[in-house]
């Protein structure tokens, strides 16, 4: 017996703690690869520098069955169009659905595609 499990952070009466959350092996297993695959980093490409011929920057997230953090990305699209200085799309997956998020330099908006 190796002794290895998944983990996860919980609240519970406004306190943050991390919990045991699985000593499945399989499950561990999955954890440990979904981690090493790309260093737990997404894929996401470039599909096209001058999107709607008004340059602006279109990113394409390549889904492997693991959803990225929604709020995160639209804040590194911010950060993205920051650099760019045009709006910043990135077609991804959420909850199943083919999604958009954007940033056009005053707002971020997400929408099914």
């Amino acid at each position: 017996r190796l002794d290895m499990y998944t983990y996860k952070r919980v609240e519970e009466m406004g306190e943050e703690r991390w919990v045991i959350d699985s000593t499945d092996w399989e499950q561990v297993r999955d954890t440990m690869v979904d981690n090493m695959t790309n260093f737990g980093v997404p894929v996401i490409k470039v599909i096209d520098g001058d999107y709607k011929r008004a340059g602006e920057l279109y990113l394409k997230h390549f889904h492997e069955g693991k959803n990225i953090d929604t709020e995160y990305s639209l804040k590194t699209l911010k950060a993205v169009y920051k650099l760019w200085g045009r709006p910043v799309h990135l077609e991804t997956v959420v909850d199943d659905v083919p999604t958009r998020l954007s940033f056009d330099g005053q707002n971020t908006s997400e929408e099914p595609i």
